[in-house]
């Protein structure tokens, strides 16, 4: 067997290993940046979507309490 072929097969291994903790360290540092656990699809699918109908539910509760502010104001 020759020696470096050993060497090459580490080599790719190291380099695989690499880009993967390289990729893993743009998606902590989105989290990160934007205090989100969960920023695409990939990240979550099923929490996407509860999350996404959270946010339409407290949008509709802000809406609501506007409008009885405004109601209690006219009276």
């Amino acid at each position: 067997m020759r020696i470096g072929s050993q060497f090459a097969a580490g080599g790719s291994t190291a380099l695989s290993a690499l880009y993967q903790a390289a990729s893993e360290l743009g998606r902590f540092s989105i989290q990160l940046s934007t205090l989100r656990r969960i920023n695409r699809g990939s990240d979550d699918p099923a929490g996407l979507i509860a999350a996404g109908r959270i946010q339409s539910e407290l949008s509709a509760l802000k809406a609501a309490s506007s409008n009885a502010a405004r109601a209690s104001g006219m009276i």
